[in-house]
């Protein structure tokens, strides 16, 4: 990465950049939404430090009744929520939410539970993670003609960037003609 960025990003934080923004943005409420937890808690207890320090963290029902006109939102108030309900929201966020008592709302899928199947991002992440071929083309039939295709990645760096299951949602959205795996 060239230097000029990083110099940017530390010379704001240092003049107090987020303190400024957090001004700006004192009567409204942030909305995080969270989807999957790694086993490393350190980054999600750093945020809810930060949160802890900087935010309150209000409930859903708490943001709903102050947006029907029953009742005040505090300032720099936060609402978390978490997609799909995935076993590591259990294993690995909850014990840190509870320990700093932030109220959270859970988005559970439940096509899941009841017909057994997986989410269609996990059926994808693992295909491609236990597949042996070298080559696989996903094509995209509502591309426009003349879209390019995917930069050609090896199959290991694109089982690597699947893993993350961060990666993966970012290249099949940037390739709008079809993902070349």
């Amino acid at each position: 990465m060239p230097r000029y960025p990083i110099l940017v990003h530390n010379l704001f934080h240092y003049c107090g950049g987020m303190q400024m923004v957090r001004w700006l943005q004192r009567n409204g409420t942030c909305i995080l939404m969270y989807h999957t937890f790694p086993p490393d808690r350190s980054m999600l207890e750093a945020q809810c430090e930060y949160l802890r320090r900087h935010y309150h963290v209000i409930s859903m029902t708490e943001l709903s009744k102050a947006l029907h006109g029953n009742g005040a939102l505090p300032k720099r108030s936060a609402v978390i929520t978490v997609d799909d309900g995935h076993r590591d929201f259990f294993t690995n966020a909850y014990p840190v939410f509870a320990r700093y008592r932030f109220p959270t709302t859970v988005y559970l899928v439940t096509g899941p539970l009841d017909s057994r199947s997986w989410l269609w991002f996990d059926r994808v992440a693992y295909a491609f993670l236990t597949s042996s071929l070298e080559n696989a083309d996903l094509p995209n039939p509502e591309a426009p003609e003349g879209t390019p295709d995917l930069v050609e990645l090896g199959m290991e760096d694109r089982r690597m960037a699947l893993a993350t299951r961060y990666m993966v949602w970012v290249t099949i959205l940037q390739n709008k003609k079809g993902v070349n795996i």
